[in-house]
């Protein structure tokens, strides 16, 4: 016959073990708090600019000659850096928008542990992704992908397969490549994740203000007048040096506004005219 712990102690003690979390919890400062709610955050940034970074470098060793050609080493770095913060900034945004809502309150701050759980190694995973497809769709269209890139995905089929013929050897190293960083970041934002408290309201919505100052000059990246523009960035006679500041998530990104935005161009100049 085994032995079990009576059901009056199994209840003391898990009274006990929550009064003692609720007692630590009480006792953390709010700025601790804060800290903690953001950390992940934090972590998310540096970690994508690194990959970022280190991208960069591997295309510029790997184009170095076509660079050096175009006498653009010392920009695709810098002005890559101010193309980095904006998609930076643009990432950060979302989460600085539902902290106040979800990070202060005890009911809702498990949301804010799974948005930030999954949102930010999802974002990790899609900007990995499209560093590891640049070398290929470079060798199709002498370019970092873009629209056309996002365009081929509606057809995953036809173009997976001809991609599969012509690229199995780096594919599988993508795909290696890709699933290890993701489980990686995974895990350290998990560890970052679990030990957030609810931040209260009041600190939560003196907090949100700066996060937004703070997305909002990562995404205009300048004290001028006018934000950073990727159409003016290392711009160089070969397109593909132009392209190797950017980021490769990025390009698609601003290819697609500016195709969108030449269509509702069009678009008004054919009702104007009629």
């Amino acid at each position: 016959m085994s032995w079990r712990f009576p059901p009056c102690l199994l209840r003391s003690e898990g009274f006990f073990y929550l009064t003692l979390l609720t007692s630590m919890e009480n006792n953390l400062s709010t700025a601790t708090k804060l800290t903690i709610a953001l950390r992940p955050l934090f972590s998310f940034g540096w970690r994508m600019l690194l990959m970022l970074i280190v991208c960069r470098i591997i295309f510029v060793a790997w184009q170095w000659q076509r660079i050096v050609d175009a006498d653009m080493l010392g920009s695709i770095f810098f002005q890559g850096l101010k193309i980095d913060l904006v998609l930076l900034g643009l990432m950060l945004s979302i989460p600085a928008l539902f902290f106040p809502v979800l990070a202060s309150n005890r009911f809702l701050v498990p949301a804010w542990r799974g948005l930030l759980k999954v949102c930010l190694p999802a974002a990790l995973l899609v900007i990995v992704l499209m560093e590891c497809s640049t070398p290929s769709f470079v060798d199709q269209f002498d370019s970092r992908p873009n629209i056309l890139f996002l365009e081929y995905l509606v057809h995953p089929r036809d173009v997976g397969a001809m991609l599969w013929t012509a690229y199995k050897p780096p594919i599988v190293f993508a795909v290696l490549f890709v699933l290890t960083v993701t489980l990686v970041n995974s895990r350290q934002i998990g560890r970052l994740v679990t030990p957030i408290r609810p931040t209260g309201v009041v600190p939560s919505i003196l907090v949100t203000p700066v996060l937004l100052i703070l997305c909002l000059g990562l995404i205009r990246s300048t004290l001028d007048n006018h934000p950073v523009d990727a159409g003016t960035i290392a711009v160089s006679s070969d397109a593909l040096v132009t392209d190797l500041a950017l980021s490769s998530a990025f390009n698609a990104l601003y290819t697609t506004d500016k195709t969108r935005q030449g269509s509702k161009a069009s678009v008004s100049k054919l009702a104007a005219d009629e």
